[in-house]
């Protein structure tokens, strides 16, 4: 009794319903990551201006 390609083994351990939402999540979690570090690079250079003027 060989079990090696039943439908479930071969996609891993995530349904693709579960790997849409993982996809999803990882998007905006990127998102929020480009956006932050683009405020803290816009807050850097606000407060060099300042600073220097």
């Amino acid at each position: 009794m060989m079990s090696e390609n039943t439908p479930g083994d071969q996609q891993g351990w995530l349904s693709p319903q579960e790997r849409k939402q993982i996809n999803y999540l990882l998007r905006f979690l990127a998102t929020v990551l480009v956006c932050v570090l683009l405020a803290s690079l816009f807050a850097g250079i606000l407060i060099s201006i300042f600073q220097n003027g």
